[in-house]
């Protein structure tokens, strides 16, 4: 009986080290390509929200929405207002997260970047007591803070108020950042200082991380300005670190971090 020739262990070797070396070549493109497309949902996120928010101006004598609302006892952050909500379809005020007992004060799953991978197990969200802190999303904060020379804070104050520009007060919107990718509900402009934070902690909201944006994104950002329009920025466009003269730095940023130039507070009446 004829016997059938089989492979030799070289032959198979040969074989298995063809099929690691293509592979070699495919994941880096193929990982790059998962990239491109979590951005693309994480961008989707975000034009949605900047659709939600020309809507609400509309409805709303052609206020943005606000960052924090006082007007009522619930005192609603950008993501609680429910008109806002309901534009945008966002079918949750709160994501719990998987503790019993934890308040997260997190977007709903349904607005969650795909690259936020950040859980109360893993020690990415900040807890303190029983709430749960850290959005994909942030709203900038420059120019909307409650009173000359006050503390961000101590301003959640004054039934009554709600903190929110009008769309004829944003100067050169096209240019000023609104909503971008995000650790917390805010950011800020000195939170985007990158060599300070991202390139520290990294993707991870901490008591000493406040107001700082999200460079998840190949070191970059998802950024929706005022006009509407959203771009992906390098984290070297969002803060634009000059380490020897700290006041230009403040100016240079604040070309496209205040909303109306010389403004950094919102006075009242604010709404």
């Amino acid at each position: 009986m004829r016997k059938t020739k089989g492979f030799t262990l070289v032959e198979l070797l040969v074989v298995i080290s063809i099929i690691a070396l293509l592979l070699a070549m495919l994941l880096p493109s193929l990982n790059k390509a998962r990239g491109v497309a979590q951005r693309v949902i994480c961008a989707n996120n975000l034009k949605t929200m900047a659709l939600g928010d020309k809507i609400y101006s509309q409805e709303s004598d052609d206020y943005h929405v606000p960052i924090y609302d006082g007007s009522t006892d619930d005192n609603w952050i950008w993501f609680q207002n429910p008109l806002f909500i309901k534009i945008i379809g966002m079918k949750g005020r709160f994501n719990r997260e998987a503790a019993k007992g934890y308040q997260a004060l997190t977007l709903p799953k349904e607005y969650k970047c795909p690259t936020d991978k950040r859980t109360v197990a893993n020690g990415g969200l900040l807890v303190e007591g029983t709430d749960i802190s850290g959005t994909s999303y942030g709203m900038n904060s420059v120019g909307l803070r409650a009173g000359k020379n006050a503390d961000w804070v101590e301003n959640r104050t004054g039934k009554g108020t709600a903190q929110a520009l009008k769309t004829t007060q944003v100067e050169n919107p096209s240019n000023k950042f609104f909503f971008m990718d995000s650790e917390w509900t805010y950011v800020d402009y000195w939170g985007a200082r990158y060599t300070e934070f991202w390139d520290i902690v990294g993707d991870r909201r901490s008591s000493t991380q406040w107001d700082v944006p999200a460079y998840r994104h190949r070191e970059g950002a998802n950024v929706v300005f005022y006009d509407g329009h959203m771009k992906y920025l390098p984290k070297q466009q969002i803060f634009k670190v000059n380490n020897d003269d700290g006041e230009a730095e403040y100016w240079t940023n604040m070309q496209t971090w205040m909303p109306i130039w010389g403004r950094w507070y919102l006075y009242p009446p604010y709404y």
